[in-house]
């Protein structure tokens, strides 16, 4: 490790673009990544941050945002995660990560006039340490937490580092761990909080040290059924602890809380409800009574960073900080002192600061982002020659990309087609979902291809369960659109992540989630990962399907990207086409049975009609009947001897009332396909 001490030379300036104007010439832009904020006692804001170098530096900003220099504080090989506390009588100490493809460290040290003291190694071990964080306990001791991870099995690790003690908190919950946060309150209790998993998905655990031993660990959300994500913890003006952390709703996530009341832990409250994705929240007292709360959201293709404040038992509108659709604003952290409030966050390649008074922050504008009306369940006016692959950065890849290739051959093999790009770099599934309806309303397409994780895959504090969750969500929004989702496992990278086994088995992991989800839910996979990894050896093998960097696929692997994907359209069951629906009189004897005739055709498009088991057919009452269809009937293949056309005879009617209907196909597999078109009786 090597420390170093010096101004850098530049990086600063004033930016106004994409901000209120009460919050205008308040705000500094720095380059790096992973900002790590607080205010000192003289009431200067210091950032730690990772610098474009990748060392770490701390920049120094007054409470009016005036820049007073950013100094590099450490250098050297893979820094990561800084974060800088203040204990009580000012000191101020800082964690951080080094590593090497052998091994993880994990370092402290106070932080004085820009230089490190006495830095000290706390932990190391093979390539598994991340997500540490540290607090100071009433005598100044620090404590520093961090998750490791060790085969399958996840840990959380507290550190006494005057007693050198070292505890394992989460012993009876290994299944996962991440996001450890520390806080130390006026009565002597030591607190940690982490995002884990019991029987259900990600939950937010604690667990209190009160002087000889961890308490057993507890959860304070209440439905397990649904991810919670990213904690924020902070003491209020009594020592007591609050926490808030991002939770999925049923239609997106929304920022959640509990606090402590002296006795236990209040019921958690909802604080956001709106329809864009609300995560990564941060928590700060203004005047150490009122909580302000501020988050990252997505809504469309806007990227926002919000905030809200708590006054009296009341929760203030949706306030929106900064907003821009260039870039993502996410991961914000705040630091107040009295009234005066800095928030750092990322925005793309860069990070901004904002200072600005608890008056001003009143004043800034509410948030936009009102629930939609959606589309019923049934949508007609999609096109059965349009697709859109929706994903990260390897399906944006713009002309050079698997879409375009897979357009052509779509052409070739079924007429003009079309194929629409909805994919953004960087993107990890969590804001995904929160730009999935977006992207379904800008085509009329009826099939989505979905590939999606690969970045969830480098943040360890994101559980794959959660990932698969999000991958789900994004499904069922499709479905419920009335477009037909296919989805893909992820490809296997060849970049020096695939050399540690904690990232290996994570993308292993994430496979068979994918794998276990499209069977669960009856949709299509298209298995990128087993394409691509058993690609023949004498034709290169899978690494001959990859660029340099090890991630994105190179022409040639774009060209397969696109056939694999083929593969999977072509045997797709089709929506049955030439609906068509008859009045009529069945007459046996002397009994005339009224009823609907219908009668229809496989689709030209379907390759393989002996893999379809059958047709469901759906129908509705035009008027004062079910607003939604419903299945009348499922019909297997086998009852019919003419294949060039099918037909039912719908007896279950009201003479006096008409009826619609829609009819799909069922794959043997169980997979069913998207509706035909509808059908309306007249008479």
């Amino acid at each position: 490790m090597c420390i170093i001490n010096k101004i850098a030379s530049s990086v600063l300036f004033l930016a106004v673009l994409f901000l209120p104007a009460a919050a205008r010439e308040k705000r500094l832009v720095y380059q790096g990544h992973s900002p790590n904020l607080l205010v000192d006692r003289d009431g200067n804001f210091l950032m730690a941050h990772l610098n474009p170098s990748q060392g770490i530096s701390l920049a120094v900003a007054s409470s009016e945002a005036q820049n007073r220099g950013i100094e590099d504080i450490i250098t050297g090989p893979s820094l990561s995660s800084p974060v800088i506390r203040q204990s009580r009588t000012g000191e101020i100490g800082i964690v951080w990560e080094q590593s090497d493809p052998s091994q993880d460290e994990l370092y402290f040290a106070l932080l004085r006039e820009g230089k490190l003291i006495a830095p000290r190694k706390v932990a190391a071990a093979p390539p598994s340490i991340f997500s540490p964080d540290l607090a100071f306990d009433p005598q100044n001791v620090p404590w520093i937490a961090w998750a490791q991870c060790s085969g399958q099995k996840y840990f959380v690790f507290v550190k006494n580092l005057h007693s050198e003690k070292v505890w394992l908190v989460n012993r009876d919950f290994p299944v996962s761990a991440g996001t450890p946060k520390l806080i130390a309150g006026v009565d002597q209790k030591i607190w940690i909080f982490w995002v884990g998993q019991d029987r259900g998905r990600d939950e937010i655990f604690a667990s209190v040290f009160e002087g000889f031993a961890w308490s057993k660990p507890y959860k304070l959300n209440s439905d397990s059924r649904i991810p919670h994500l990213s904690p924020s913890v902070e003491l209020d003006g009594t020592g007591f602890p609050w926490i808030v952390w991002s939770a999925y709703d049923g239609h997106d996530y929304e920022i959640y809380g509990s606090h402590w009341n002296g006795k236990t832990w209040s019921k958690e409250e909802k604080i956001t409800d709106n329809d864009g994705t609300d995560s990564s929240p941060a928590l700060a007292f203004a005047y150490g009574a009122v909580p302000i709360v501020v988050w990252s959201q997505f809504s469309g293709k806007a990227s926002s960073v919000a905030g809200k404040y708590r006054s009296g038992l009341n929760w203030s509108r949706e306030i929106q900080i900064a907003s821009s659709e260039g870039h993502f604003n996410k991961s914000p952290k705040i630091a107040v002192r009295d009234g005066r409030i800095g928030i750092t966050w990322q925005s793309g390649d860069d990070i901004e600061f904002l200072s600005l008074s608890f008056q001003e922050l009143g004043r800034l504008p509410s948030l936009s982002a009102k629930r939609s009306d959606y589309p019923p369940i049934l949508n007609p006016a999609l096109n059965d020659n349009q697709y859109t692959g929706f994903g990260d950065s390897i399906t944006y890849a713009e002309e050079h990309g698997y879409l375009p290739k897979l357009e052509v051959m779509l052409s070739q093999k079924y007429g003009p087609s079309k194929v629409f790009n909805e994919g953004i770099g960087g993107e990890g599934t969590t804001d995904g979902l929160a730009r999935m309806d977006i992207a379904l309303a800008n085509h009329p397409a009826r099939y989505l291809m979905l590939m999606e994780g690969t970045n969830d895959i480098i943040f360890l504090e994101i559980s794959m369960d959660t990932v698969t969750f999000n991958l789900e969500a994004m499904a069922r929004k499709c479905l419920n659109y009335g477009a037909f989702p296919l989805l893909a496992t992820i490809i296997p990278r060849n970049d020096w992540r695939w050399s540690l086994q904690i990232y290996k088995n994570r993308i292993f992991d994430l496979n068979a989630k994918i794998r276990s989800l499209t069977e669960r839910i009856k949709i299509p996979l298209v298995d990128q990962f087993n394409a691509f990894y058993y690609y023949p050896a004498s034709q290169g093998g899978w690494t001959s399907l990859l660029l340099p960097d090890g991630v994105h696929p190179n022409e040639k692997g774009f060209t397969f990207m696109a056939e694999t994907w083929l593969s999977a359209i072509v045997p797709l069951p089709f929506p049955p086409a030439g609906l068509r629906l008859e009045r009529i009189f069945d007459e046996v004897l002397f009994y005339r049975q009224p009823g609907n005739m219908l009668r229809w055709r496989n689709s030209p498009k379907l390759a393989a009609p002996d893999q379809v088991e059958g047709y469901r057919i759906y129908r509705k009452a035009q008027t004062g009947g079910a607003k939604k269809f419903e299945l009348l009937v499922f019909l297997p293949r086998f009852i019919y001897l003419d294949l060039s056309e099918y037909q039912y005879f719908d007896i279950r009617i009201v003479q006096s009332s008409k009826y619609t209907y829609v009819i799909s196909a069922v794959r043997k597999d169980g997979i069913e396909g998207p509706c035909s078109e509808v059908v309306n009786e007249y008479f």
